[in-house]
Formats: C-alpha cells, sequence, structure tokens
C-alpha cells in the first residue's frame, strides 16, 4: 500500500519537476542561440535515463556519479525549441517505477560544455530520497 502512495506522489512530484513559478523563461537571442538544459548525478551509481526533444526518439543517457550531461537544441525560430521530456526509473531495486516529467531550459550561448551548466543551464539534480528511491529535483 505504501509502495502505491509513494509511486503516486512521485508521479505527481514528476509531473511538477518542470513547474517552479520563480523559474526564468526560454528567451534566445542572437547572442543566446541555444536551449540548455543540465542533469546532475548527486549519487554513487552511474544514472541510465532517456531524454525526448518534442516528438523525436527516446534517446539514452546516462551520467557518471558526481558529473553533469547536457542536452541542448539549437533555435530554428527565435526562442522557439520543442518539450524536453525525460524519462527515468526511481525504483534502484530490481522493480521499475517510472517517472516521465517535462523539463525547463534556458537560453543559452554555448551548446554545452565543462562550466557551462553552472553558468548557462537549467540544473536538475539527481538525488537518492531513501536507499531504493531516486528523484530529479530542480536547482533553479
Amino acid at each position: 500500500m505504501y509502495r502505491h502512495l509513494l509511486l503516486g506522489v512521485l508521479l505527481w512530484l514528476g509531473g511538477r519537476i518542470a513547474q517552479s513559478p520563480t523559474a526564468a523563461r526560454e528567451l534566445s537571442r542572437p547572442d543566446k542561440p541555444y536551449a540548455l538544459t543540465c542533469i546532475g548525478n548527486d549519487t554513487d551509481l552511474k544514472i541510465n535515463y532517456f531524454v525526448k526533444w518534442g516528438e523525436g526518439e527516446w534517446q539514452r543517457v546516462s551520467v557518471a556519479p558526481q558529473k553533469w550531461m547536457w542536452h541542448t537544441w539549437t533555435y530554428k525560430t527565435e526562442g522557439q525549441s520543442p518539450e524536453l521530456l525525460i524519462r527515468f526509473d526511481a525504483d534502484l531495486t530490481p522493480g521499475q517505477t517510472w517517472i516521465v516529467a517535462p523539463l525547463e531550459k534556458y537560453a543559452s550561448p554555448s551548446r554545452g560544455q565543462a562550466g557551462d551548466c553552472e553558468k548557462f543551464g537549467r540544473r536538475y539534480q539527481f538525488k537518492r530520497t531513501t536507499k531504493d528511491l531516486l528523484e530529479l529535483i530542480s536547482l533553479d
């Protein structure tokens, strides 16, 4: 029973990850031609997850412990990029608890390289909530 309740809470939180009222909007300018979202890993495990831009295919990604992965989109139309979705298994046991959530992105002058996440990217980070559960939190 508690596992189902926890799953419901995780799903609710997963849907609210990118809905922070204080988050900056994605506004491109000629000096910021990219949308940038960064996923960090604050655990001691390699985390596998999937991302998808708009109607594109899900892409499998891994982020090493204490590292960052960046996801960028080159603007074709000023200030517009497709929705960015993340999908990950929040259950660290052999069971599965899949979370799918939209992610916000920030306009950036760079496609993403070391140091850009802290300077320009919309940042999210994987953390362990308990021994067996993983969550994705917003840092901005």
